[in-house]
């Protein structure tokens, strides 16, 4: 597991995102997964890379979190899981609504009752584990480095 916070990707490899809403353009090569101006970065760690620009409070898991440890591993979405707090909730909200590529409407209080939400983007897809968030949120973010 690895925690992410708005400084963690000011120099990752040239993979700093700005502030913007212009996420959903994002050159992606459907084959490798790799973003195309950014080479050998996943597309799913600047996903990861643009909800910490947004101070969205969260816990990579899954295999983006083993590549950031340098497993060799192919990584097919994002798999987070987000801290259980209604400002944290409505900075994701906002992240979403500017990343997903289908028209969506979330809320926190949707988002307190989800189970899991699954968002389409240019970047590939995020599973926001969001019950996991809730039932085990302490615990993981004090094993996470």
């Amino acid at each position: 597991m690895v925690v992410l916070g708005p400084q963690s990707f000011a120099t990752a490899e040239g993979a700093r995102c700005q502030r913007s809403r212009q996420y959903t353009r994002a050159p992606v090569d459907r084959v490798s997964g790799r973003v195309n101006s950014c080479p050998g970065v996943q597309a799913s760690i600047l996903l990861a890379a643009v909800l910490a620009t947004e101070d969205v409070s969260f816990v990579l898991v899954g295999s983006a979190a083993l590549w950031l440890r340098r497993e060799e591993i192919e990584v097919n979405d994002t798999d987070v899981v987000v801290e259980p707090d209604e400002s944290n909730y409505r900075r994701l909200e906002r992240v979403l609504e500017g990343l997903s590529l289908k028209s969506i409407w979330v809320s926190p209080s949707v988002l307190e009752k989800r189970e899991i939400l699954s968002v389409s983007t240019s970047f590939g897809r995020l599973d926001c584990m969001l019950e996991r968030g809730r039932e085990d949120w302490t615990s993981l973010r004090e094993k996470a480095d």
